[in-house]
């Protein structure tokens, strides 16, 4: 048995996120997707500290050629909230989360959009970024995003 199928993280602020989410990895297909997941989300937290956000959304859109499978979003959502929560030390996830899931959403020829929406916290403004498809949330609770009020929908 490994350690990380035996270590019991304690609860992250938006609830548990334990390592029982790497329980997929004795498949060698899903320890290269966490290693892209991985990379993806370093490249990403990189840009969004560099980059313009109109800028940073548009150079996710897939440049031709690029090949995807959308049945991997679940795992790729599991493996971005580990690498987040645990990795990164990320109170927030929500941002890099949804940049990753929608590029990687676009590039398999899905219809999403990335919103970013904006609710009165105790002292100031709380941000949070979601996906939707067809209208819905994506691999979101309606409740949390229908807290925010959308500023920005893109495309």
């Amino acid at each position: 048995m490994t350690w990380w199928r035996t270590w019991r993280p304690r609860a992250c602020s938006k609830g548990t996120v334990d390592l029982s989410n790497l329980k997929h990895l004795g498949n060698p297909r899903d320890v290269v997707l966490l290693a892209r997941v991985l990379i993806q989300l370093v490249i990403l937290k990189f840009r969004t500290e560099r980059m313009k956000l109109p800028e940073l959304l548009e150079s996710l859109e897939p440049q031709g050629g690029v090949e995807a499978d959308g049945r991997e979003v679940e795992k790729m959502a599991k493996f971005a909230d580990f690498i987040l929560h645990r990795v990164f030390r990320s109170r927030n996830p929500c941002l890099l989360r949804s940049l990753l899931l929608f590029r990687y959403l676009r590039a398999s020829g899905e219809e999403v959009s990335i919103v970013f929406g904006v609710r009165d916290g105790e002292k100031t403004l709380q941000g949070h970024a979601w996906l939707l498809r067809g209208g819905k949330p994506l691999l979101e609770e309606e409740e949390s995003s229908g807290e925010y009020e959308a500023v920005y929908v893109y495309p």
